[in-house]
């Protein structure tokens, strides 16, 4: 998450725009491979962006009425949970109960709102907003509705340092975040309860500085760090000053964030392959470890490779080439599973997948997949049963250019964050262009649409 990783940004991009190019009527260029084809047609997508303005003129924030028609009346979205929406002109906040009801709705007048991100506990959504002074970072309390805007809290300010990535700290009494000062990247920590200085000058609220920098949680004292790239790269843990021991992970591979599993005991890294003689390098590792003890679990991958660990579970899955491919610093790949005590991987989902979310419940996977068919590239959700391996439904889509960008491209860094199954695994969001421009679906695993909401993106609470 940083300046150095927008060319993989791009390259996602044009991986997957040619197939929503085709998808929307526009003629695409011969191409003998969905690969090819998405580099081709990448630049024609259509470009709506998040927090577009940095300095709006007059920002207000203000409670507003609940939308009309934010959902087709189709029932229930699940049996749990509340989905937080941003609007198409990232200008309003929408909290929607399982049964579809919005409970909760915000404006932030022409200001710009970014990616909503819950707190653990669920009882806080903070956000990034554009403001006259800069941006800032608001934690919301749903339950204040009626005294808005007293349900905001800004927690930082600035009109230099851009927080653009929020995590919240397990103990949800802290909202961690990535933030651009010209060059500089930094890992800051703000109270939720907006108690340390605004401009993030508080002790402790900087916790350490590198580019780029992907990050997990551990615990509420501790995080798994992949900072930088290539042989200087940090890998390890750290805690809330920024200290850890250096290498302590190995060398780093060609990936984004390391994965921990729910329960502590296993973490997951990509190591870099030997270099020979001539200077090449290797195929790489994804090694399953014991957290601070010896790996258990191993298997090779071509260039770049994301991982993320069954929810429910200690299960590894992971994506990334298994054959040589002039695709250069994009996940693209098969599927593959992993345990703890084995170099034997299990391939879920063959073919060109670009991410992937495991439901919370650890029984499905959704991914992106990459096909050609009759000739034509196809973008399609997969839904995929985990222990069978059998496809539930694969429906084709057209995601969103902010999907492609921010969440597709960093899904693993995402998933660590914002949630896009619902708490019971009964529904997952997708944000989707058709014909009546951007939109959230809310799919089953077998493809039924629950409900389509007029918005950019939107995320489940725990």
């Amino acid at each position: 998450m940083a300046t150095t990783a927008a060319r993989a940004r791009s390259s996602v991009v044009a991986v997957i725009a040619a197939a929503v190019v085709i998808a929307v009527g526009c003629a695409p260029a011969p191409a003998p491979s969905a690969v090819e084809a998405f580099r081709t047609l990448g630049p024609l997508l259509p470009s709506p962006s998040v927090g577009a303005s940095a300095t709006p003129s007059a920002p207000t924030a203000s409670s507003a009425p609940a939308p009309s028609s934010t959902l087709a009346p189709v029932g229930r979205l699940a049996s749990e949970g509340t989905v937080a929406l941003l609007s198409r002109g990232s200008d309003t906040l929408s909290l929607i109960d399982a049964s579809g009801e919005t409970v909760f709705a915000s404006t932030a007048g022409i200001a710009s709102l970014g990616f909503p991100a819950w707190s653990p506990d669920g009882a806080h959504v903070a956000l990034t907003r554009d403001v006259q002074e800069g941006r800032e970072i608001v934690v919301i309390d749903p339950t204040l509705q009626a005294l808005a805007p007293a349900s905001h809290t800004v927690v930082f300010q600035s009109a230099t340092v851009v927080p653009f990535y929020l995590s919240w700290r397990p103990d949800s009494e802290a909202v961690s975040f990535l933030a651009q000062a010209g060059e500089a990247l930094t890992l800051r920590l703000a109270p939720s309860d907006g108690s340390a200085p605004l401009d993030g000058s508080g002790p402790g609220s900087i916790v350490r500085q590198g580019n780029p920098f992907y990050y997990g949680w551990v615990g509420s004292d501790r995080l798994i760090a992949h900072i930088g790239t290539g042989p200087e790269a940090f890998l390890g843990e750290i805690g809330l000053d920024g200290e850890g021991p250096e290498g302590t992970l190995g060398a780093a591979g060609v990936f984004r964030s390391p994965a921990i599993s729910a329960d502590g005991m296993y973490e997951a890294v990509v190591r870099a392959g030997a270099t020979a003689a001539d200077g090449s390098t290797g195929p790489g590792s994804i090694v399953l470890l014991e957290r601070g003890g010896e790996d258990v679990g191993s298997m090779p991958v071509i260039g770049a490779a994301a991982m993320a660990f069954d929810p429910s579970g200690t299960t590894l899955a992971a994506v990334g080439a298994t054959e040589p491919t002039d695709v250069v610093g994009v996940t693209l790949g098969p599927i593959r599973l992993l345990d703890p005590g084995t170099d034997t991987p299990r391939v879920l989902l063959d073919g060109s997948v670009v991410s992937f979310w495991w439901s919370p419940d650890g029984t499905m996977i959704a991914a992106i997949r990459v096909e050609t068919v009759d000739g034509a590239p196809e973008v399609r959700l997969v839904f995929v049963d985990v222990a069978s391996g059998d496809i539930l439904a694969d429906p084709v889509i057209q995601p969103s250019q902010v999907f492609i960008e921010q969440v597709i491209t960093y899904f693993d860094q995402y998933a660590l964050s914002h949630r896009l199954w619902a708490p019971d695994s009964s529904s997952f969001l997708i944000p989707v262009l058709n014909e009546d421009g951007a939109r959230v679906l809310a799919m089953t695993p077998e493809g039924e649409v629950l409900a389509s909401m007029d918005g950019l993106v939107a995320f489940w609470s725990p």
